[in-house]
Order: C-alpha cells, then structure tokens, then sequence
C-alpha cells in the first residue's frame, strides 16, 4: 500500500480508507460493499492512478474477495493490488510494433505487386518476363534487408546499388 500511495506504512494504521487513498475510496467503498452481497470475489479490476510520488500514471490489477467468519458469514473484505504498470507499457510497445509490421507488410506486398505489374506490362515473352521479375523482387529483397540491418534507420545509396 505504501508504493500505491506514497506514505509510510506505520501512517496506514488505524486510518479509513478515505484518509489513505481519498481518490479511490468511493470505488473501494463500492466494492467492498460488492464482494459483501455476492458473498464471492470479484473479477479481477484494473484501476490507473496517478502515483503521488512520481506524478506517473500506474495501473493495478485489483482482487477483492470476502474474508468468512466461524459463523460463516463475511467478517472483512480483503484485496490484492497487483501493479501492473510495465505490463500495460509492454501491451502497449506490442501492439505499435504490430501496427508498425503491418505497415511495412502491406507496403511490401504493394511493392511486389507493382513489379508485377510493370513486368507484365513488357513486349518480353514469358520466360524473359519472370527473369526481370525474379531480378527485381530479388533486388527488393536485398534493399530490405539493408533497411533492417540498420533498423530502418540511415543507409547509404551506395550500400543499396
């Protein structure tokens, strides 16, 4: 609870939940209230906070479950606040580069298609035809993988031709 809301552990006890975190306690409240009528834990929450320390924005996972007496009845709520910030980030970073790659994919394909296309397009005959094609995607292969090695950043013309 400390890294959730920056304050030293001693200063959480006997305080309410509205004195530790007063911008979750509404929410806290609620599923406290939650888990005591279903009498069962909840689904797995995903709150994002500022952090009061680094001013960053954290996501938790948050599980809530009831604590039984002898009587069997709910005696407390209890939960687990998992961070989860670096995962969320690291979703995040996955799904650009899945973006990115889909990009570069279709714009691939665009490339080859239009190879074809000019290929076709020729008086050469068939067998000629498929040669100029296999050397030209064979060049396009070679710029790609001039491209990757320096990960789509500056490369030399020269390198290219």
């Amino acid at each position: 609870m400390a890294e959730f809301n920056g304050m030293p552990a001693d200063q959480h006890i006997n305080r309410s939940i509205y004195e530790v975190v007063p911008d979750v306690a509404d929410l806290t409240k609620l599923r406290i209230d939650e888990v005591r009528e279903a009498r069962a834990a909840l689904p797995r929450r995903v709150i994002d906070r500022k952090n009061p320390v680094t001013g960053d924005i954290n996501s938790y996972a948050v599980h809530w479950y009831p604590v039984f007496g002898k009587d069997g009845e709910v005696q407390a709520v209890g939960s687990i606040a998992e961070d989860i910030t670096t995962e969320r980030q690291h979703e995040k970073m996955l799904q650009h580069i899945a973006r990115e790659l889909q990009y570069r994919v279709r714009n691939t394909l665009a490339n080859v298609v239009a190879l074809v296309d000019q290929a076709t397009r020729s008086t050469r005959g068939p067998a000629q035809t498929l040669s100029v094609l296999k050397s030209r995607i064979g060049v396009l292969v070679i710029t790609y993988g001039r491209l990757t090695e320096t990960n789509w950043g500056p490369t030399s013309l020269v390198a290219l031709l």
